[in-house]
């Protein structure tokens, strides 16, 4: 039986990628970031007892940093942009 720190890892991730979609982020942002829960529910679920949700994770968090530092840059942008309209 997988634990429950999977499914609720699953559970924040599927939330994360809610929020992203309800702040307007891009598309590839959103679903990088529901990525992750995605795939290791999806690999624990399948194989609890293997390590098929640990190749999951390996291929999936990459892909969702890669989201995080979208939103930072774009972030950062905008707080430079309104700095120089002061």
């Amino acid at each position: 039986m997988v634990g429950r720190h999977v499914h609720a890892g699953c559970a924040l991730s599927f939330a994360a990628a809610a929020g992203s979609n309800l702040r307007g982020h891009q598309v590839w942002v959103t679903i990088c970031a529901g990525l992750p829960g995605a795939l290791v529910c999806w690999a624990a679920l399948d194989d609890p007892y293997g390590l098929t949700h640990h190749r999951a994770a390996v291929i999936a968090i990459p892909l969702a940093l890669a989201g995080i530092a979208q939103v930072l840059r774009v972030r950062g942008r905008r707080q430079r942009k309104l700095d120089t309209l002061a």
